[in-house]
């Protein structure tokens, strides 16, 4: 253990300590406490005695913990913890707004409080995604619906949002896990295609990862805990996976991560009840009924979420699929139905819009970049139709695949990446009081946070529906 490791750059620890000692589950995955008196480190939701500020570094993650030599806490078991890797999706500029959902004003420490000032009452989350930020919405105390046509999004909705943690058996969780954990591995479908022809996974696990899915079809299938148990497999695949976090590819040489052996955890279930609903969006949209607060972040281009994730949508749908190419791509990948309109040039800025219009929310949050098909003012005028428009902004690194640059098949690398560098959007649009009441929290938690960058670098007051 390195006693003498000191808190990170970009972590906050004053603030880190005020969430420890208030035990405050909204930081639960966001940091980890190592006591150097002891050797082990914690979640901020440890039901142990609270060490003194001295004794206490902060970190970002579970890794950085075991780097430094802390030992994982056994009462709080903090490499459960939500995790917020790389496939998860970076969201950069909403895991800097969404503070104000997620840690609120940390003085009070009161996010129900926040929650009703900002009428967070009922949620929506139209392109949940690995649902990041419906989880997020959830543990604020929003009811949730989580929605996406997406079969690995369905089931990590089910998991995440539609499943009260409350309700959860945890001695029958554990002891189902701990039965697939032990399961011997035998090839199939996941070890041919994604080992053999392909390279996403060390033939052992992908062994394993064949044994353990047929286990979940055949003995949980009926279960309130298969999309449970489902998110524990996929989480524990991408724990051993050899990609840069999407499944467009995979790297030439084996990822350190893939060497590994796959281990279920428990996912991070959350108190409380939701809803999830595979549907399009557009089609939805009509019969989800009135919520607070409506959160979007469609597709920005061409490039669909269906193929960034084939793998977790064949592990999903367990349905040894025909597929092509060197990805070892699902065949259905190019079936027209698996397209969707907002990976359409020219289809997207009047199917946006459209929807935009329909929902009906207090407050609607759009989350883009610089990079999309739409420009900042044409972003802008799509979102006036709901009254005021503000503009909240942060510049950081883009995906891994840009930091990695371009190469041929022989693994040199080739060509010239044009930037390494993206502006995330966050656009707030409503009523001009619950507009400007959004974009104040989002700046002000995310600075007490420590995590400075995100401004308000427009605002728009628009006469109109919900306008000044």
């Amino acid at each position: 253990m390195d006693s003498h490791v000191a808190d990170p750059a970009g972590v906050d620890s004053d603030a880190c300590y005020r969430a420890l000692l208030a035990r405050d589950a909204r930081f639960d995955g966001r940091f980890f406490a190592c006591v150097r008196t002891t050797g082990i480190y914690c979640r901020p939701i440890c039901p142990s005695r609270t060490p003194k500020r001295d004794n206490v570094i902060f970190v970002a993650s579970a890794d950085a913990a075991e780097s430094a030599g802390f030992r994982p806490c056994r009462r709080c078991r903090p490499e459960t913890a939500p995790r917020l890797g790389a496939w998860l999706g970076t969201k950069a500029s909403v895991g800097r707004a969404i503070a104000l959902i997620e840690a609120g004003a940390l003085d009070s420490g009161d996010v129900e409080d926040l929650a009703a000032r900002l009428g967070m009452g009922e949620a929506l989350d139209l392109f949940t995604g690995t649902t990041r930020v419906a989880a997020a919405l959830k543990r604020a105390g929003a009811h949730v619906t989580a929605v996406d046509v997406a079969r690995y999004s369905e089931v990590f909705a089910k998991a995440r949002i539609e499943t009260d943690a409350g309700a959860v058996d945890g001695t029958e969780l554990d002891a189902a896990l701990a039965h697939l954990q032990a399961l011997p591995g035998r090839a199939g479908y996941v070890t041919e295609t994604f080992c053999v022809r392909s390279r996403y996974f060390q033939p052992f696990n992908g062994a394993r990862i064949d044994a353990i899915r047929d286990a979940i079809e055949r003995e949980y299938r009926h279960s309130p805990l298969y999309p449970v148990l489902l998110t524990s497999l996929i989480e524990a695949a991408d724990r051993v996976d050899s990609t840069t976090g999407l499944q467009m590819a995979y790297v030439k040489q084996w990822a350190a991560r893939s060497h590994k052996p796959l281990e279920l955890r428990r996912p991070a279930l959350i108190a409380g009840r939701g809803r999830a609903l595979r549907a399009d969006a557009c089609h939805a949209v009509a019969g989800l009924g009135r919520v607070d607060l409506a959160y979007l972040d469609p597709p920005y281009n061409q490039h669909r979420y269906f193929t960034n994730y084939h793998v977790w949508e064949t592990l999903v749908a367990w349905d040894a699929p025909e597929h092509y190419g060197v990805a070892c791509k699902r065949m259905d990948s190019r079936d027209p139905a698996t397209k969707s309109v907002f990976n359409r040039k020219r289809e997207m800025p009047g199917a946006l819009g459209a929807l935009v219009a329909a929902i009906d929310a207090e407050v609607v949050l759009l989350s883009y970049n610089d990079e999309s098909w739409l420009d900042l003012a044409e972003l802008v005028e799509l979102c006036a139709v709901r009254g005021d428009v503000a503009v909240l902004a942060s510049e950081g690194r883009r995906y891994v695949g840009a930091q990695i640059g371009i190469h041929n098949p022989s693994g040199g690398r080739v060509g010239t990446v044009s930037h390494l560098r993206n502006v995330e959007y966050l656009l707030v649009a409503g009523a001009s009081d619950a507009v400007a009441a959004v974009a104040a929290e989002a700046v002000a938690a995310g600075e007490a946070l420590g995590r400075g960058g995100l401004d308000v670098v427009d605002l728009h007051h628009v006469a109109g529906p919900g306008g000044t």
